[in-house]
């Protein structure tokens, strides 16, 4: 490839991915350059009238989705949703697809979502929780050594499946899994601080949603951002802290040794359901984690490091890392001294539909032939969405 340097566009696509973040920045460059030209060549050649894929998540897709701008191919990305049997239609985690979802539809979603047992259909469940726990890592610890060994023959070395995975796998990697993360206690040390307190639900690890949903690129390492923001406000807020269902046994157990030792800082365990935690909190920060809408439902203040696809009215704050502790504190009582109507809530399910398509996605890492079923329902999420393009909500 040439010696040209690096955009800046490319210099983002670079800090955004994973696997070439990992890697010096020439070699970052020519993996990058290398699969542009490659969807240039496939898209010249195939001349799709539309790609469908997943949401953007690595470099790879991110390419995809720039030669499908500059050839004025539609593309679109999909991902699943919490609202279980939609998906979502997006590139970067904005709200894409748009449609107008009926009264009866809107009032199904209210059923569903105020239901005190729901739970998305992608989370643990939580009578498994420490089996969860040990097979994340160990599958882990397995596609380290599976890739290691794929890379002694030099033709695997180029093969960005293979490779990317490698990387991943290694920056994961840890002697054993953390169970013992969380304060037993911690109803008992909430009500005892008289301070307003934070809940900070950890998202997934490694994961599009923080490395290509937020705007600002300086906010992907989400460890260290949220270390040195909990920190700086750490005498003045308390902060309660919850694991990923998912995350725990894969992410890196240091990050609950940092958060420790930050006083006014409490860690939730793992398998505590949400709505009891929401029962004991003042107000929500995350990235554009789930929870946040779900605190929004329940009339809870919401803090956003970026503009999720959920977030619409008065309940929600998108705010940086040098939000000030007043400026919190303001937002939090100017929410809490209203109480959350039934229209709002209806109002804030119909703006999130509006953003999903109905039908549920099988993503996996294997490649299998779907069933009549799932054919026929891939079919209809396709035929949707090429509806409501065509004419729009």
């Amino acid at each position: 490839m040439d010696a040209l340097p690096a955009s800046h566009l490319e210099k983002e696509w670079i800090a955004r991915c994973r696997f070439l973040r990992g890697l010096p920045e020439e070699k970052a460059l020519t993996y990058l350059r290398s699969m542009r030209k490659a969807w240039d060549e496939l898209l010249d050649h195939y001349r799709p009238v539309a790609v469908f894929s997943e949401a953007i998540d690595s470099y790879v897709i991110s390419t995809l989705e720039n030669s499908c701008s500059a050839k004025s191919v539609p593309f679109f990305g999909l991902v699943t949703s919490f609202i279980n049997g939609y998906c979502r239609v997006t590139r970067y985690g904005e709200i894409g697809t748009a449609r107008n979802p009926s009264a009866n539809e809107v009032a199904a979603g209210y059923e569903l979502l105020t239901d005190i047992d729901y739970q998305p259909a992608f989370l643990a469940q939580r009578s498994q929780h420490r089996k969860v726990v040990f097979k994340a890592w160990m599958k882990n610890w397995a596609r380290f050594f599976y890739c290691s060994g794929k890379m002694i023959l030099p033709k695997n070395r180029e093969r960005n499946h293979i490779v990317g995975a490698f990387h991943t796998s290694r920056s994961n990697l840890h002697l054993w899994p953390r169970l013992d993360i969380d304060d037993e206690d911690w109803i008992q040390k909430l009500e005892s601080s008289s301070l307003s307190s934070v809940f900070v639900p950890l998202q997934f690890v490694p994961e599009a949603t923080i490395d290509y949903w937020s705007e600002d690129v300086n906010l992907i390492m989400q460890d260290d951002v949220l270390v040195d923001f909990i920190g700086m406000r750490a005498k003045q807020l308390q902060f309660v802290v919850k694991e990923h269902p998912n995350a725990q046994g894969l992410r890196l157990p240091r990050l609950y040794d940092r958060l420790k030792k930050i006083e006014n800082v409490v860690l939730v365990p793992t398998t505590t359901p949400v709505q009891q935690v929401m029962r004991h909190i003042d107000s929500i920060l995350t990235w554009t984690g789930t929870v946040g809408f779900q605190g929004a439902l329940q009339g809870k203040p919401v803090f956003n490091f970026c503009k999720a696809y959920y977030v619409e009215g008065r309940f929600f704050k998108v705010i940086d890392v040098s939000e000030t502790v007043e400026a919190m504190r303001a937002h939090i009582e100017r929410v809490s001294s209203q109480t959350i109507s039934k229209d709002e809530q209806l109002r804030l399910i119909a703006y999130t539909l509006s953003g999903l398509v109905p039908g549920a996605l099988r993503f996996g890492h294997q490649f299998s032939k779907p069933t009549k079923d799932e054919e026929t329902r891939y079919r209809d999420i396709g035929a949707e969405i090429m509806k409501i393009e065509r004419t729009g909500p």
